[in-house]
């Protein structure tokens, strides 16, 4: 108000002000896109602020920063927990903001198992390698194999022909910290078969179907007695005549002493005879030997050498029927 006086009349005045308040700085909004990510993966910090005339970065980063807003991407490359602060100013009261980002470790690849199925063998059999494996992008075998493996898991089968000590290496890669593991196989010297009763089956070579070698094992004298159903080298001439079958049916049959995996046997020829008759009387005639190697409970080799026909040579024979096997193979583990 304003009043006034003098020789006349007085007078008054009044004016008005309105005062308005500075506004303040406000940060409207802040944020981190993703809030949580994995080692070596990027964020971006996004704000959009109001009445500043400057903003500061502290914390995780720092620096100058737009005073109206923007976006930052930033790569964090260790695990841990992160806190971004904006500071604003202006004319009117500041303000200040912060985001938080979590950052984890990139899983390690994992082997979380590898075997070797059975660790212990002979010579000549098999066993088998399994894995399963996590977080890995590739498997590597080295050692005693090589290649490629599936990198989530698998199995593979080996066979190891050579006594002696295997290792088997698996070697994994992946985004994460890879993995190693090893597995070892023990290889044994196969022990040589020794011939035992369940052994006594028919046996013949599949190249030869119908005619075979009925085989007979003594062990209480360890003695083998065969006798084996052959044909002649020759069809003989058509006026021979046969009573029953054909004139070239041969029968051989041998004896003797084994030992180990192998019989030698004496060969007796017999000839001659009539079906069902007494006369002639059947010669049975010594001509050579036959040995006979078995290999296992169902595979061997027939080698025969008979002097007087000049017949040498060998054959692979096995059983015609496999019923008798279970009791040779028990057998065979009990030596």
């Amino acid at each position: 108000h304003l009043a006034c006086a003098g020789d006349g009349d007085p007078d008054r005045a009044s004016v008005g002000v309105t005062l308005t308040a500075i506004p303040a700085v406000s940060i409207d909004s802040s944020s981190a896109t993703p809030a949580s990510i994995q080692e070596g993966a990027s964020t971006t910090l996004s704000w959009s602020v109001s009445n500043a005339t400057a903003c500061t970065a502290s914390g995780d980063w720092s620096g100058a920063k737009s005073a109206s807003g923007g976006s930052e991407e930033i790569t964090l490359n260790t695990a841990g927990s992160y806190t971004f602060n904006l500071d604003c100013t202006g004319d009117g009261d500041p303000d200040s903001a912060s985001v938080g980002v979590t950052v984890t470790a990139i899983p390690a690849v994992s082997i979380d198992s590898f075997s070797a199925t059975p660790s212990s063998i002979q010579e000549g059999a098999s066993t088998t390698l399994s894995w399963s494996v996590s977080n890995a992008t590739a498997c590597t075998a080295s050692g005693d194999w090589s290649g490629a493996k599936n990198a989530s898991g698998g199995s593979q089968q080996i066979t190891l022909d050579t006594a002696g000590s295997y290792t088997f290496n698996l070697d994994c890669t992946g985004e994460g910290d890879p993995d190693s593991a090893s597995v070892g196989v023990t290889v044994t010297i196969k022990p040589p078969f020794v011939i035992n009763a369940g052994l006594s089956d028919a046996w013949f070579n599949p190249a030869t179907v119908g005619r075979g070698v009925l085989i007979t094992v003594l062990p209480t004298y360890e003695f083998m007695f065969i006798a084996w159903f052959t044909f002649d080298v020759e069809q003989p001439p058509e006026s021979v005549e046969a009573i029953i079958g054909d004139p070239a049916h041969r029968w051989i049959t041998a004896g003797g002493s084994y030992s180990g995996d192998t019989a030698v046997l004496d060969v007796e020829i017999t000839t001659e005879g009539v079906f069902n008759q007494s006369d002639p009387v059947v010669p049975q005639s010594p001509d050579g030997t036959i040995t006979i190697t078995f290999e296992d409970c169902n595979t061997a080799t027939l080698a025969y050498d008979m002097p007087s026909t000049d017949l040498v040579g060998e054959i692979p024979i096995q059983r015609i029927i496999a019923d008798n096997a279970g009791l040779c193979e028990i057998l065979a583990d009990m030596e």
